[in-house]
């Protein structure tokens, strides 16, 4: 006997060739429960089989057949065990349109069809649903969610084929307009308190899933005031070269926005919020060819920002920092966010140059400012010297820097004391005894003053350092390949890094700064820049310098591609990412 068919034949006796009662579980139409009868799965080519050759629950028919009178109604059923990639068959008949008003806006395209028999399939994903929160049952309880037309009719069900797993045991099914978090197979999309209503792949295209949330309840839009959208996919760059764009287009009422996504490698998400978009979001389009590429789970959610714990960041792409409306912000001066990719490394967007020096400039000058490193410097010595356009700060120096003030009784700004609160609540230091202590993560600082662009450019140096703060590896294979370079290569990033103000003379910093400016821009492009106007700056800069610079030129021409290219390999093995390519949401054309 199929695995399926036995979860349900345990449940309640079959007489051969007839139909029973079923009353291990209930069907609920709103506060009506509906009788279910139950029948064994027939043989191939008799009336009410449905997909021959699968394993199979039996057929569950409803006594009274349930009509879907309200927008927003949904099938479900809940159940306990695995059916990664079984069929949830839906038995329908449509009330005609003569007999009953259309909603409102109502699109057949926004709902799954039905074939010429009246049966709606839908797939259940390869994976294992998360359980849904507060579901009646033990805490393996899964529930599938499927949006219906309104003016549907449901007369039965089952569930055909799967995996051979343990049986599945059906705990509930019926009709129910979605209150609270939900799962919809099968693009997982998950749906909260607020959104009415969700669809799924859109017909006959197998290379683009649409799903339309419908309309935000006036509560919803005055308690939340924004919507967060998580998309989360898998991607293999093996299977597609040069790899497809991927199209991510989200609409309003009278709106639309296009995103190009640029997928790293493995399973990741990316997150878009009303800030990020402009308007609030009524349906999301995600298209693409790429074969490596694929959707896996789609979050709605209202997101009140506000309601976010003290200190506690917004998760987000870099895309999305960079996009994020300071209108929105939780505070004037900046905005706290997570790196989806590197969720210890915060990121802090301020609102211009100079509110952002007050909060970290000092930093820059005790941790890597030449000839100031390890010197807490007076407000009136900062007034007269630029820190960094962005900054970018690991665990054991911003202990330091707090462990020095207090040594030496200095007194910080109160921006310096803000941010050691957000430090500490965010574990990236800590207090053991009477003395700071490194945590784990990074932090990095950009400003608004920055145009768009330059914002790219600098987030993208500034991840590369959180990627080298983060992980052991990646640092350990930076040293290696700074180590193998030669005297000549290694004299031209130092002279590089001093031109830059930079403390030279700390090995640390050197290698960092060293894989962070080759990692900025994409590989192609890392000689023309550096052999370019890098070498032609320096040689302006000091005339002291030409023999190296010329030596340089003439011994290692390649030098500048070779050490990108051993550098990328190294954070592709540590981080699934390439040269210049951090940034996963841009804007594009619809």
């Amino acid at each position: 006997m199929t695995v399926l068919a036995a979860a349900a034949l345990a449940a309640v006796p079959l007489l051969s060739g007839c139909r029973q009662t079923v009353s291990s579980f209930a069907f609920t139409a709103g506060d009506r429960r509906v009788s279910l009868y139950e029948s064994p799965a027939r043989p191939a080519g008799e009336e009410g089989e449905l997909i021959p050759g699968r394993d199979e629950t039996a057929f569950f028919t409803l006594q009274t057949p349930s009509l879907v009178a309200r927008p927003g109604t949904a099938f479900f059923l809940r159940y306990a065990g695995e059916a990664s990639g079984a069929d949830l068959v839906v038995r329908t008949r449509q009330v005609p349109d003569s007999e009953r008003a259309l909603s409102a806006g109502e699109q057949a395209e926004d709902f799954p069809s039905a074939d010429a028999a009246g049966t709606i399939r839908v797939r259940l994903p390869e994976t294992s649903l998360e359980p849904r929160e507060g579901a009646p049952g033990d805490e393996t309880d899964t529930e599938v969610t499927l949006p219906l037309r309104e003016g549907t009719v449901v007369t039965g069900f089952q569930l055909s084929g799967g995996r051979d797993q343990a049986p599945v045991d059906i705990r509930g099914a019926g009709l129910e307009v979605p209150a609270a978090s939900v799962v919809i197979s099968p693009g997982l999309l998950t749906i909260e308190a607020g959104i009415d209503y969700a669809a799924l792949d859109e017909p006959g295209r197998s290379a683009t899933q649409s799903f339309r949330f419908g309309r935000l309840g006036a509560a919803y839009a005055r308690d939340a005031g924004q919507v967060r959208l998580t998309l989360s996919y898998a991607y293999d760059p093996g299977l597609a070269r040069p790899p497809e764009p991927v199209i991510v287009t989200v609409t309003g009422p009278e709106e639309r926005k296009a995103f190009r996504l640029a997928p790293i490698p493995g399973s990741h998400s990316v997150d878009l919020y009303t800030a990020d978009i402009g308007f609030s979001p009524q349906g999301l389009r995600v298209a693409s060819s790429d074969p490596g590429f694929s959707l896996r789970r789609l979050d709605v959610r209202p997101f009140p920002a506000e309601a976010l714990a003290e200190n506690a960041p917004i998760p987000a792409d870099f895309g999305s920092i960079l996009l994020y409306d300071p209108r929105w912000w939780r505070q004037r001066d900046f905005e706290l966010f997570s790196w989806n990719l590197i969720p210890g490394v915060l990121v802090f967007d301020f609102r211009d140059y100079l509110v952002q020096a007050r909060f970290m400039s000092r930093f820059a000058f005790f941790i890597e400012k030449r000839g100031y490193a390890g010197r807490l410097l007076a407000n009136g010595e900062l007034l007269e010297y630029h820190g960094w356009n962005a900054h970018d700060y690991r665990p054991e120096d911003l202990a330091a820097f707090y462990q020095k003030a207090d040594d030496e009784r200095f007194v910080l700004n109160p921006e310096e004391y803000r941010l050691r609160d957000i430090l500490v609540a965010n574990g990236i230091i800590g207090r053991l005894g009477e003395r700071w202590v490194p945590g784990h993560g990074a932090i990095i600082g950009i400003s608004q003053s920055s145009p768009y662009f330059l914002r790219y450019l600098l987030l993208t140096h500034e991840g590369f350092h959180g990627v080298f703060f983060t992980s052991p590896e990646y640092r350990a294979d930076c040293f290696k390949i700074w180590d193998s370079l030669s005297p000549t290569e290694q004299s031209f990033w130092r002279l590089f890094l001093s031109s830059r103000d930079y403390d030279s003379a700390n090995p640390y910093l050197v290698v960092n700064e060293f894989q962070a400016y080759l990692m900025q821009q994409t590989l192609d492009t890392v000689s023309s820049r550096y052999n370019g106007p890098v070498v032609a700056s320096l040689e302006r800069a000091f005339p002291g310098e030409a023999p190296l610079l010329d030596r340089l030129r003439r011994a290692y021409p390649n030098t500048f591609h070779d050490s990108a290219e051993r550098v990328e390999e190294a954070v592709r093995r540590a981080a699934g990412v390439e040269a210049g390519k951090l940034v996963s949401l841009v804007p594009t054309l619809p």
